[in-house]
């Protein structure tokens, strides 16, 4: 599966009901920001990885109780605090592309947690798609860092 580019990603965010809402401001930055892992950060870069990809998995997971009528309020709080430390994660680690679409998820998450809308339809697909795109991102990311020698 290719990775969608942050262009086609916020277009569809763009394009949907939410284009206009505040959490998708963040993410719109996608495009004006760069990738770029400082080397003396590479020896952290399989942590940062797997902690990130199990975040993101976490996510996805959720994405099933979003769906369904059983929507905790544990569960929102922990999707945000996860977004939080992706975004955290990323930026120290350069990864701006990731770091600003996470800061868009962890908008969007404080907005339902704090009533101003309800967690939906394409609301759950822009989320799904964003965890998506980080994850194809966090690969295509993988290929670029050297791999330590021993």
């Amino acid at each position: 599966m290719q990775s969608m580019t942050p262009e086609e990603l916020l277009t569809k965010i763009r394009n949907g009901r939410y284009g206009d809402r505040d959490f998708t401001q963040p993410m719109f930055k996608v495009i004006s920001v760069t990738d770029g892992c400082d080397p003396m950060y590479h020896e952290f870069f399989g942590d940062y990885y797997e902690e990130t990809l199990n975040h993101a998995g976490k996510l996805t997971e959720y994405i099933v109780e979003f769906k369904s009528d059983k929507r905790e309020k544990a569960t929102l709080q922990e999707s945000f605090r996860l977004t939080h430390t992706i975004k955290g994660a990323s930026a120290t680690m350069g990864f701006m592309t990731i770091a600003v679409v996470a800061e868009g998820l962890e908008s969007l998450f404080r907005s339902v947690k704090d009533g101003e809308f309800a967690l939906e339809g394409d609301m759950i697909e822009i989320i799904e798609d964003s965890i998506a795109w980080i994850g194809l991102r966090l690969e295509e990311i993988k290929l670029e860092i050297p791999t330590p020698e021993a």
